[in-house]
Order: structure tokens, then C-alpha cells, then sequence
């Protein structure tokens, strides 16, 4: 091989290398273009979904405030003597009046009134809020008591107000008889409205 033909291979492989040292920065400056690109698009599209995100959350509406009808009218119970208080609490429905089966209950202030309706709007049980009445708690007191059971229905009879001097207290004892085999799930509440007085009342259901 001729001096001259090493010095034209010598140029030939030189040239070649600058080539491919050419074609790799291309290419480099290439995928590192591409990458920036993706980066922008990547980032406008997140910018884009957060804009949505942020333009579709909604307040929601203020709950609005329960209206408060006028006190119901009241009479005698029958067969009880103190007036039948059913017409300020008249639709307290089935499920949550059983959660109540089994206790006295005492409403005792238009505070205590108002945490009843709450208890069982809050409840969720009852498919339409209840109704809410006035009530002249100067002069009276609610005082009730929920029985269950099984059968056609349930009676409640009136048996005696039983008065504690000492612990100044007095309890509206009432008999519970249950009609009838028909395999009904029943709840029978009793609310009453007594005049206040330094006794302590209280109902209790027995059979």
C-alpha cells in the first residue's frame, strides 16, 4: 500500500468519524428537543385538567332553616287525664321511633324540642324532614314514652300517676296491651303535656 493511498484511508475514516460525531449531536439535540416538547405538553395538559377540576367543584347550597309552624291546638287524651301532645311531634316516623322504644323522654325547653326534631332529621331515617311547631313551654312540659311490639296494635291504657314526695318525683304509669296475632312490628308513642311544677315527671309503660 502506497503512502498516498494511507493518507487518503487515514482522511476517509476521519471524515467518517466526524460524520457520526455530526449525526449523534443531531440526534441528541433531536431527543432532547422531543423531550422538552413533551415536558410543555405534559404540564399544559395537567394545568388543563386542574383548571376543569378547579371550574367544576360547586358550593352547595346552605341548607335552609326548618320553618316553625304555629302551636297545633290540643286537647284531653282519651282515657288520659292531660292533653294529648301527639300534634306538636306528628310525624316522628317508624324507624325512628323505635330507636326511642323503651325510654322516658322529657322535652323540657324549646332547646330540648328543636334537639328532637334534629335527632331525627339527622337520623336519616324518616324520608321527609318533620314537621316543627311552636309550643308554650312557660306553662307546660312535654313528657312522653315509646313502647313496640308484635302484633294488630297496641293499646295504651291509663293506670295511675304515682307521686314521690320525698324524691319529688312523679310518674304517668301506663298498661301496654298488644291486640291481636296479626305479626305486625308495631310502635306505639305517647306524648303528653303536663303543667310544670317542682315535681320531676316522668311516663313509664308497663304490661
Amino acid at each position: 500500500m502506497t503512502a498516498a493511498m494511507v493518507k487518503h484511508s487515514k482522511q476517509t475514516l476521519v471524515g467518517s468519524l466526524r460524520l457520526v460525531r455530526s449525526s449523534y449531536w443531531r440526534w441528541y439535540a433531536l431527543l432532547v428537543a422531543f423531550s422538552l416538547f413533551a415536558c410543555v405538553v405534559i404540564a399544559a395538559g395537567v394545568s388543563i385538567r386542574l383548571l376543569t377540576l378547579r371550574r367544576t367543584i360547586v358550593t352547595p347550597p346552605a341548607q335552609p332553616i326548618p320553618a316553625v309552624r304555629a302551636m297545633p291546638e290540643l286537647i284531653l287524651s282519651v282515657g288520659i287525664p292531660y292533653i294529648n301532645a301527639k300534634p306538636v311531634v306528628p310525624d316522628l316516623c317508624f324507624d325512628f321511633l323505635k330507636s326511642l322504644a323503651g325510654r322516658s323522654l322529657v322535652l323540657d325547653t324549646t332547646a330540648d324540642l328543636t334537639a328532637l326534631y334534629d335527632q331525627a332529621d339527622h337520623s336519616k331515617d324518616c324520608a321527609l324532614p318533620v314537621t316543627r311547631f311552636e309550643f308554650d313551654f312557660t306553662r307546660y312540659q312535654i313528657v312522653g314514652a315509646v313502647t313496640s311490639g308484635t302484633g294488630c296494635s297496641i293499646d295504651l291504657i291509663y293506670d295511675a300517676t304515682i307521686a314521690d314526695d320525698l324524691a319529688r318525683t312523679q310518674t304517668i304509669a301506663l298498661k301496654r296491651r298488644v291486640i291481636g296475632t296479626c305479626g305486625y312490628e308495631l310502635v306505639r308513642p305517647i306524648w303528653l303535656a303536663v303543667e310544670r311544677s317542682s315535681y320531676v315527671m316522668s311516663v313509664y309503660i308497663h304490661d
